[in-house]
């Protein structure tokens, strides 16, 4: 059986994250979602590939360039992201990866120079597939036109925030991007993947309220929590189970990033993504809430008002 979400890993900083990984692997889940950002997630990813002997049975993802974390100054150099997917590469003790992503935008440098850096990221064998996180949809239709110029590889991935919450602007999200309606309608005009980081708000909806630094505590995401929570209780099964089964239905060029280190929590996401069963809950939920289940920050003028 194969899932439609990729494993996120950001939290996995040990050999301890093994059973999740496992358990992922052993449901039929071969997408692994990991950053060189993340701390030791690629020297645990890595470990674990050569403890199993599955390397090639696994499609990586990986992240690189992205800020200074003192300064926040920009690392889009082609020789700053070559050095990051080299780094990423040995930790991950593999020789290629199926996608590299630019962790974040910088709109000061000419797309053209981005389009060459990724492009050169194919043709010498590093990665398979490129993309970009947390770019506004008026930046990826121009790279995409860059690409194209230079006759490069399609972008396949865009990884920008997506889910049920509007995160409501606090410093700790200043320059990621959420996936609005018109980055919707670019990926079907355009053929690429919508990857959802933090797709489940930081846990805001299993009940932490100080998710994402506090990001998503608002009025209005109170609001859309609690009708969550009766839909759920009115349909008998979890919030949790509600939310995944809406992210992996709600639209097709969408794939969430869920992950877990406690593999029952995993398995509890694995039932609910393939349980058509809960569909009545999500269409009872998307009913409710309309727009803001396609675009969440649909609302994001009025939270401010509160």
């Amino acid at each position: 059986m194969s899932l439609r979400f990729f494993l996120g890993t950001a939290s996995f900083q040990s050999s301890d994250a093994f059973s999740a990984l496992d358990a992922y692997f052993d449901a039929g889940g071969r997408d692994i979602d990991t950053a060189r950002v993340y701390g030791k997630s690629e020297e645990v990813i890595g470990a674990w590939m050569t403890e199993r002997g599955n390397a090639g049975e696994v499609r990586l993802l990986t992240k690189g360039a992205h800020p200074d974390n003192d300064t926040w100054a920009s690392r889009l150099s082609a020789s700053e992201v070559r050095s990051d997917a080299r780094e990423s590469l040995d930790l991950l003790g593999v020789d290629r990866v199926d996608g590299y992503l630019l962790h974040r935008d910088d709109p000061s440098r000419p797309v053209e120079d981005i389009a060459e850096t990724l492009t050169a990221l194919v043709v010498d064998g590093i990665a398979a597939r490129i993309g970009v996180s947390n770019w506004g949809a008026a930046r990826v239709a121009a790279l995409v036109e860059a690409l194209g110029r230079i006759d490069g590889p399609p972008l396949t991935w865009v990884s920008n925030y997506f889910g049920l919450a509007a995160a409501s602007g606090t410093p700790e999200w200043a320059g990621v991007e959420t996936a609005r309606s018109e980055l919707f309608a670019l990926a079907h005009e355009l053929d690429f993947t919508l990857l959802a980081w933090s797709p489940q708000s930081s846990g805001y909806f299993a009940g932490r309220d100080d998710a994402g630094g506090g990001a998503f505590d608002s009025a209005e995401n109170r609001r859309r929590r609690e009708i969550l929570e009766r839909i759920a209780r009115e349909h008998s099964v979890s919030s949790v189970a509600v939310l995944a089964r809406w992210l992996v239905t709600t639209d097709s060029r969408l794939v969430p990033v869920l992950g877990s280190t406690r593999p029952a929590h995993l398995a509890e996401l694995v039932a609910a993504t393939t349980s058509e069963s809960l569909d009545a809950a999500v269409a009872s939920l998307e009913a409710e809430l309309g727009a803001a289940t396609r675009d969440p920050g649909a609302w994001t003028e009025s939270l401010a008002a509160r």
